[in-house]
């Protein structure tokens, strides 16, 4: 067992750690390399993918929906190494609160952030969706995918963040190697208010 699986994720994922200062403990010793925080929500319930766009059924629109299917496994894992492989080396990742990042180096850090992050933390209500595939041109496909997820709780059935709705939209290029990767991200979430 792994220091981060043994000590640092129950911390990461009770309210008591977080609030004890525990938890930012943790965050630093993640943030310097000393832990490493991927891993934590395996514990909580393996990931599976939820209501898929009849688009992802077959052919092309099966390929680009299995990228976007993993990428969506990384982030549900908390690992950025998952979730890098579905980018293009210059792709462009707007988050949520409209911080942009472009290329490895930057989208890397921004998901180890995010990761990072105790509201990141959430337990999905659902599967993630994707709901719509449309390719615009043979090279080029948008795919909108949608999830929400509740906050981590200090009690049972006591939440902290409330649920977020997120809807991403990807742009997918297929390369000249036939390989479709991320070129564009934009993640949104609704305002729970």
């Amino acid at each position: 067992m792994k220091f981060a699986d043994a000590v640092v994720c129950p911390l990461r994922t009770s309210g008591l750690g977080w609030r004890r200062g525990l938890g930012r403990l943790a965050l630093v010793l993640a943030g310097v390399g000393l832990v490493g925080l991927s891993g934590c929500r395996s514990a909580r319930a393996a990931y599976h993918p939820g209501r898929l766009a009849k688009e992802c059924a077959s052919g092309e629109g099966a390929a680009v929906c299995g990228v976007v299917m993993a990428a969506e496994k990384g982030v549900w894992d908390s690992d950025p190494d998952e979730v890098m492989p579905t980018y293009r080396s210059d792709a462009l990742r707007v988050s949520a609160t409209g911080n942009m990042a472009r290329g490895d180096a930057e989208i890397r850090s921004m998901l180890h952030r995010l990761f990072l992050r105790p509201e990141s933390a959430g337990i999905p209500a659902a599967p993630v969706e994707i709901r719509s595939v449309q390719f615009v041109s043979p090279g080029v496909a948008v795919v909108y995918s949608y999830v929400e997820k509740g906050g981590e709780s200090v009690d049972v059935g006591q939440p902290v963040f409330p649920m977020a709705k997120t809807h991403e939209l990807r742009v997918l290029n297929r390369g000249s190697d036939g390989k479709w990767l991320v070129v564009s991200d934009i993640v949104s979430t609704e305002d729970p208010g």
